[in-house]
């Protein structure tokens, strides 16, 4: 399990995107790239199906079309696949170590002597102890996820924040390359704040002034 989490964690999400449409689409013939396919496309720009918030698979839903939620399941399903494989792998690495450091702890082995069962402790006190670091290594893959995603839409054909980020560096348009920094930036900065809030929640030792 250490190996492949590693194995995943050093490769980019866009490489094993790349990877996974070579698999998937190239050998297999499934799951191709883009948002939905070309009938769907056509379904979509009918005056039949309404477009309520613009994402398919809510509108999808409200206009009770299941053939335009499978459509947009399926094609999300190997951009989230390969932002996953990535971000999950350093999740799996970080809980390991820390369970395997705090298992050689003293605290432990005072619990092991008063004849506590292994999944007690884990559950019980391992567990709330291995939430900072996790926690710190959630802030450290938002960065990489907002910077990764920018690629992996772009290699799946994906209309999102990243590939439209992308579009207007191409056009040159600055007001949208200054509009997508910003949306990118508040979004970091908001997800570093509940980091910190969190921080204190697992911890109340952990105070700020």
């Amino acid at each position: 399990m250490t190996s492949i989490s590693s194995f995943f964690y050093s490769i980019p999400s866009f490489i094993i995107g790349i990877f996974l449409l070579l698999i998937f689409y190239g050998i297999l013939g499934i799951f191709e790239p883009g948002r939905y396919s070309t009938q769907t496309d056509i379904l979509i720009s009918s005056m039949i199906f309404k477009k309520y918030t613009g994402f398919m698979i809510i509108d999808s839903i409200l206009n009770l079309n299941f053939q335009v939620l499978f459509d947009s399941v399926k094609h999300i399903i190997l951009p989230a696949l390969s932002i996953f494989l990535g971000t999950s792998a350093m999740f799996i690495k970080i809980t390991r170590t820390s369970t395997l450091e705090e298992l050689n702890k003293d605290y432990v082995r005072t619990l092991r002597a008063k004849g506590l069962r292994e999944d007690y402790i884990i559950k019980k006190h391992i567990k709330k102890n291995i939430l900072i670091p996790q926690l710190t290594v959630g802030g450290l893959q938002l960065i990489r996820l907002l910077g990764g995603v920018v690629i992996t839409e772009t290699i799946f054909d994906w209309p999102g924040i990243g590939s439209w980020g992308v579009k207007c560096a191409l056009r040159l348009d600055i007001t949208g390359v200054m509009g997508f920094a910003i949306v990118v930036s508040v979004l970091f900065l908001i997800g570093n704040l509940m980091i910190d809030i969190l921080y204190s929640i697992v911890d109340p030792r952990i105070k700020y002034e």
